[in-house]
């Protein structure tokens, strides 16, 4: 009992020493190290950033493959750069960078939106009063030959042509008694099918 015990303390004395040496050499290495601020602008002339116009996030000094870097994270102009410096040259050993949305352009993005879907509001609007979209009973002949079914075939419930999302759309329902209920979306200008569902028919008990 008292050899195992002894053999503990020996275990718990060598990760003790193990855990200080590398806390000691961590803080020799920072010692040697080029400085925070010398790091960051090591990042910032890579990134062509001025350091007025950046925002930091993150600066850690930190041991990754074999050597001492410190990682710093800044976001400048609407972007976040991530950077890992030698903590010993300042040579840059990894940067990523990735766009980011801010309430400023946000709202220009919405605005740009906006102006765009209102363009083509008023071009859909245009070609409708100048009765540029097809006909009601092209856009049945569409779905018919899109669902393989003759008009003497089905029943008709519905065919509206209607707006969707900015846009003239035809609204075609059917359905073959006994059997499927059919529901199409038709663009009224180019006769393109937007979306459709087919459902099986309910038979009442």
């Amino acid at each position: 009992m008292k050899k195992i015990t002894m053999t503990i303390i020996a275990v718990v004395c060598i990760l003790m020493l193990s855990v200080g040496s590398a806390f000691a050499g961590n803080r020799v290495a920072h010692s040697n190290a080029i400085t925070e601020d010398a790091a960051r602008n090591f990042a910032f002339i890579d990134a062509g950033v001025k350091e007025k116009d950046a925002v930091v996030t993150k600066t850690d000094f930190d041991f990754e493959h074999g050597k001492y870097v410190y990682e710093i994270e800044f976001i400048a102009n609407n972007v976040e750069y991530e950077y890992d410096v030698n903590a010993t040259n300042g040579k840059i050993i990894k940067k990523q960078t990735e766009a980011v949305m801010t309430p400023e352009t946000a709202k220009k993005d919405g605005k740009k939106a906006a102006k765009k879907q209102k363009a083509n509001t008023a071009a859909t609007q245009k070609a409708a009063a100048a009765g540029d979209t097809i006909s009601v009973e092209k856009a049945k002949s569409i779905a018919l030959k899109q669902a393989g079914r003759k008009a003497n075939d089905v029943t008709f419930s519905k065919a509206k042509l209607e707006r969707d999302d900015g846009r003239w759309i035809y609204d075609i329902e059917f359905y073959v008694t006994g059997q499927n209920e059919y529901d199409y979306e038709i663009d009224a200008t180019t006769g393109n099918i937007l979306d459709y569902e087919v459902e099986g028919w309910e038979l009442d008990d």
